[in-house]
């Protein structure tokens, strides 16, 4: 019987290289958000000019849409994850597989993707004057309808 590879013993504990991954990501990106990654708005006395958005501002205004969805979303998907682990392992028999890592970053690719749209959201909504710099929504209307759709959606068959 031959020896198996460090690689292969190692994917044989997908499992726990799986927990251990999500964890660590997720310490990761709390960790990021909490150092305020970039967006020092410790000053409110201060009166802010408008935003001139450039690459590195869509770039960081993403990061942090990203980071922030890893950080809520990760550990909610851990379970979804780990099922897939071991219904992948079941099919695959006694050989390893990374299966579950492919999966889980396709879950994170979505949330790349959402990331994306959510910051040509806001650069949308910060050009026509909506939002402030700071992500403060300007206007009583707009403010109302937010909490109207959010409202909406609360009692909606959609959120089940």
């Amino acid at each position: 019987m031959p020896t198996a590879t460090l690689i292969e013993r190692a994917l044989r504990r997908e499992r726990l290289i799986l927990i251990a991954s999500i964890v660590v990501m997720t310490i990761l990106a709390w960790a990021y958000l909490w150092s305020g990654a970039g967006m020092d708005m410790s000053m409110p006395g201060m009166v802010m000019g408008p935003m001139v958005w450039t690459s590195a501002t869509a770039l960081v205004t993403f990061l942090m849409w990203w980071v922030m969805m890893i950080a809520m979303m990760a550990p909610s998907a851990a379970p979804a994850v780990l099922l897939f682990a071991a219904i992948d392992s079941k099919q695959a028999g006694s050989r390893p597989t990374v299966g579950a890592g492919v999966f889980l970053a396709g879950y994170l690719l979505l949330w790349a993707v959402f990331s994306l749209l959510a910051t040509l959201l806001q650069w949308f909504l910060e050009l026509a004057g909506l939002m402030a710099m700071d992500m403060s929504v300007r206007g009583a209307q707009l403010a109302g309808g937010i909490l109207l759709a959010a409202g909406l959606y609360q009692l909606s068959p959609l959120k089940t």
